[in-house]
């Protein structure tokens, strides 16, 4: 079986999610798994889907999902994974809860194990969070600051980069974050062999 015939049934399969009690929010039309090319230079890892990431099945539809999807269209990427840790849209106003992250873990691990990502853009405290102290790195799960992290490159044992920035929605309401978004996209660009 083929990486594309792969990523199908694990597309299908997280679909048909009812792990958790996301699965029975009444506004989800269903998970939100993922878009952009399968064979990627960079996977950009976010938190949930938002508003419009559900209503049109695509992670980073948004307003501030747009603009990251700018940044890398600025620079010249065009092979990008987009995706988030949670798949379904936590109720409005409220953020997911742990279990809700634990269940949905899985199918992340499902996608790094799938996309084999060279370099990984993790977008938010979430998956930044998950993807530094997940038994990868040795960093302290408590104490974790994505500020001490944001904007460098940590190199998993695998060779994996992992580039931490910040929240999308963060960058819409402040210029400096909305520069660092800028700087960690084109340092995420930087290290891929293009």
């Amino acid at each position: 079986m083929n990486q594309r015939q792969q990523y199908n049934i694990l597309k299908n399969s997280c679909e048909q999610c009812t792990g958790c009690s996301l699965h029975d929010n009444k506004k989800r039309v269903s998970p939100v798994m993922s878009d952009g090319t399968i064979y990627p230079d960079i996977m950009v890892i976010g938190t949930a889907p938002g508003f419009y990431d559900n209503l049109y099945k695509k992670p980073f539809v948004g307003k501030s999902g747009q603009l990251l999807r700018e940044a890398f269209t600025t620079i010249g990427a065009t092979s990008v994974y987009y995706t988030n840790m949670v798949k379904c849209m936590p109720d409005y106003g409220k953020c997911q809860t742990k279990a809700q992250e634990d269940i949905c873990s899985n199918w992340i691990d499902e996608e790094l194990l799938l996309i084999k990502p060279s370099v990984i853009l993790a977008v938010g405290v979430l998956p930044s969070k998950y993807l530094l102290t997940n038994n990868r790195f040795g960093v302290d799960i408590k104490n974790f600051n994505i500020q001490e992290h944001r904007g460098i490159a940590d190199n998993c044992s695998n060779g994996v980069k992992i580039i931490s920035t910040w929240h999308t929605d963060q960058i819409l309401s402040c210029k400096t974050e909305a520069y660092d978004l800028w700087e960690d996209v084109q340092l995420a660009y930087s290290l891929t062999s293009n």
